[in-house]
């Protein structure tokens, strides 16, 4: 036998039909019509009945084999996806979300677009302040209640509620829709703008309100902050100079506070800066001095004052600008008054004022000059000279000074 017939024989042989009393009934009733078609048709209906039988069995197997391997494919793609449906059913609740926010309110919320400050940010404020200020930023939000406003949404902000006199403070206002805007800052003066800025120059607490008319329904609304802006009053920076007597080779000045209202003080004087209500400087050249005072109370409020100091004679240790060496008992010598009862170690040198040669040159051991000529041993001529004085000072220091002299005859 041929594949196919083998194929059909064995499908033949295991290939089961129920009974069912119908169909034998109706297959009864059409044997006579096949008896009267002759033999030839008996084998040809045989024939189709075995080939019809083997089909179906033979299609039948194969949608068993593929029935059973189809379910396995089915449960391991399941099995695949199951973990990843968690994710997706919040992110497509997240997408969703703004959506129906904005169908809702057809109107951006102020908390959205502008988040009230946190107390997590508060302290890059703080960082900005020096440590002995006392007087701090406390911002201030109100938010209105829409109902109240026929509709409109409005926010009101103050950068602080505490400052000083002339301290520029911030106010701002947010609206849903279009308005015009009135801010009364309790002092008599008043703003047109949304976000304006204003100083006030007294000391005391105001009241500050914002009348917000909308442009589309023309109902206007008056809120005033929850807390009013407490303006500290600011001390007042002024001082007093006074030349006073030298001491250690110095022309000393004396400085002294007569601010109002203050509890620390700093100066600062030719490049130097130091503390205190009063201080001594040592000024010993002639010229102009700006002296800047720095006043500050204990809220952290303060005002500086600039003043000039002019002084009008080098200090140059009093030094006089002429002698006469004529040994008379008056004006021999030259020394300048503050060396002459000092114990103080220097070096002093005199100059020829025409060609530059030394003349002489001494110490405290043998104070001055008395006139003569250190190169001949006899009294130099009349005419100008210059002289040096180098000082050594008990703090350690050594000090230059210099000036001019003229020798005299009798």
């Amino acid at each position: 036998m041929g594949k196919f017939e083998d194929q059909i024989k064995a499908a033949v042989s295991e290939y089961e039909v129920s009974y069912n009393a119908n169909h034998w009934n109706k297959l009864k009733d059409q044997l006579p019509a096949a008896k009267a078609t002759g033999g030839s048709m008996k084998y040809v209906a045989a024939a189709a009945l075995v080939i019809g039988a083997a089909a179906i069995t033979y299609f039948a197997t194969q949608d068993e084999t593929k029935s059973v391997s189809q379910p396995k494919q089915t449960i391991e793609q399941q099995e695949t996806q199951s973990p990843s449906l968690p994710t997706i059913e919040p992110q497509v609740e997240e997408e969703q979300t703004p959506v129906v926010l904005e169908k809702q309110d057809h109107k951006p919320t102020t908390e959205v677009e502008k988040p009230t400050v946190t107390s997590a940010e508060k302290p890059a404020v703080k960082e900005e302040k020096s440590e002995e200020v006392v007087v701090e930023d406390q911002p201030i939000r109100k938010k209105v209640d829409p109902k109240t406003t026929g509709g409109l949404s409005l926010v009101i902000n103050a950068n602080t509620t505490q400052a000083c006199q002339q301290d520029l403070i911030k106010f701002n206002a947010e609206v849903s829709e279009p308005a015009t805007f009135l801010w009364n800052f309790g002092d008599g003066s008043s703003s047109e703008l949304p976000n304006p800025v204003h100083r006030y120059k007294k000391a005391g607490k105001y009241a500050v309100s914002l009348e917000v008319t909308s442009i589309i329904s023309g109902k206007s609304t008056k809120v005033f902050l929850d807390n009013p802006v407490h303006i500290q009053a600011k001390p007042i920076a002024n001082f007093d100079h006074e030349i006073a007597p030298t001491k250690d080779f110095e022309q000393i000045v004396q400085l002294s506070t007569s601010a109002y209202n203050f509890q620390f003080a700093s100066w600062q004087l030719d490049g130097k800066k130091f503390e205190g209500k009063q201080h001594k400087v040592a000024l010993n050249k002639k010229g102009n001095y700006a002296v800047t005072l720095i006043v500050q109370n204990e809220l952290g409020c303060y005002d500086t004052l600039v003043k000039n100091i002019y002084i009008a004679n080098d200090y140059n240790l009093l030094a006089p600008n002429a002698f006469t060496p004529d040994n008379d008992g008056l004006n021999d010598v030259f020394l300048p008054k503050a060396l002459e009862n000092s114990s103080a170690r220097y070096d002093l040198e005199i100059f020829d004022g025409s060609t530059g040669a030394m003349v002489h040159s001494s110490n405290q051991d043998n104070p001055g000059w008395n006139g003569l000529d250190r190169r001949t041993g006899v009294r130099a001529d009349k005419g100008d000279y210059t002289w040096s004085i180098k000082l050594y000072k008990s703090n350690g220091e050594i000090e230059k000074f210099t000036g001019n002299l003229k020798l005299l005859s009798e």
